[in-house]
């Protein structure tokens, strides 16, 4: 939900020249707050309430809402025409149209969002298989948070509350499963990340677009085809813990997709609205570690994965942020035990 150029928008950098950083960062506490809100909306008669568990002034939260121009106020209800508009998309997505498993027990999506996109929070009787054609989804969850690129998903049981964050334009190409077709096989009974394969990405990326009636028919055999080749598809671990406050999802969702960016983590406070000490305690309590040590595990399984699939290790080193080659080498090796060099060599023995 956090847009990437909300801080260049005129009415925000004067309320940010105001209110200073802080506002900032008390503006996307509101829209946070908004936007689990029945119509994006709230009561004024709420905002003491507010104000308390924001740890600032009444007067404060008033001057941002009222003043600022980034509100809307009508009667005694504020709201965020910018939020409402964000949101539009979700509510037309097919997911919310009727589903039964009895007739069908594998329907799909074929929708577009536009970056920075928050779902609600949702549960559903069936399983979902999260997938994105192009582009990246984290989806967030009881069980943890995972993030799905294209050559991986995420599989979400039946009943586990979730909502997703797409972080750049992306296709939702995602399946809703009735787990009964899904032989009772564990796994499928929690969260978890499994590999893509080339011919199940083609499967779902021929089915999605077309209608999901089907029966005894062509289509049909390809539903059939691809609930086995799932069922054989390894599951994989997820590298990294994963946050699950709003702000750290975008924060490690941006050095996932984007290994090689050197923003430091006062760059990131004060795109934030937090204090550099703070968001260092928040990333620590909510991770386990470092932003420092995340980020660097992250480069490396990137480099890894990279180097497995034939990339020089130049070029792996210098996209992973690494000016110096003899330091990215000295650091993979500390974090794997052997050189790049190894790694690209013995990508052919696999």
């Amino acid at each position: 939900m956090h847009d990437a150029n909300a801080s260049s928008n005129f009415k925000i950098m004067m309320m940010t020249q105001k209110e200073g950083m802080k506002g900032y960062g008390i503006y996307w506490m509101i829209l946070e707050f908004l936007r689990v809100q029945n119509g994006y909306k709230a009561d004024v008669r709420i905002l003491p309430v507010l104000a308390r568990k924001m740890r600032v002034t009444v007067a404060t939260l008033k001057r941002i809402i009222f003043d600022s121009g980034l509100f809307e106020v009508n009667g005694t209800t504020f709201s965020s025409p910018g939020l409402t508009r964000r949101m539009e998309p979700l509510e037309a997505k097919s997911y919310l149209a009727p589903y039964d498993p009895a007739a069908r027990p594998v329907v799909w999506f074929n929708d577009d969002f536009p970056p920075d996109t928050w779902s609600k929070p949702h549960v559903h009787p069936w399983g979902e298989l999260a997938y994105t054609g192009h582009g990246c989804m984290v989806m967030c969850t009881e069980q943890g948070n995972w993030l799905a690129p294209p050559q991986r998903a995420v599989w979400v049981p039946a009943g586990c509350r979730h909502e997703w964050y797409v972080p750049c334009e992306a296709r939702d190409c995602s399946l809703w499963i009735d787990q009964r077709v899904l032989l009772g096989v564990e796994r499928f009974t929690r969260c978890h990340v499994m590999e893509i394969t080339p011919l199940v990405r083609e499967l779902l990326l021929h089915l999605t677009p077309q209608p999901y009636s089907y029966g005894a028919d062509a289509r049909g055999r390809l539903v059939a085809v691809l609930l086995d080749l799932l069922l054989e598809s390894p599951e994989e671990a997820q590298p990294l813990a994963m946050p699950s406050d709003h702000r750290l999802v975008e924060l490690c969702t941006a050095l996932l997709t984007t290994p090689g960016v050197s923003t430091s983590l006062a760059q990131w406070a004060e795109r934030l609205g937090m204090s550099e000490r703070n968001l260092a305690r928040l990333f620590r309590r909510e991770t386990g570690t470092s932003f420092r040590t995340w980020r660097q595990r992250q480069r490396m399984q990137a480099a890894y994965n990279r180097l497995k699939q034939g990339e020089s290790v130049t070029s792996v080193a210098l996209d992973s942020g690494y000016s110096s080659i003899s330091a990215f080498i000295a650091t993979f090796k500390q974090a794997f035990g052997r050189t790049p060099g190894c790694v690209f060599r013995a990508r052919g023995d696999n």
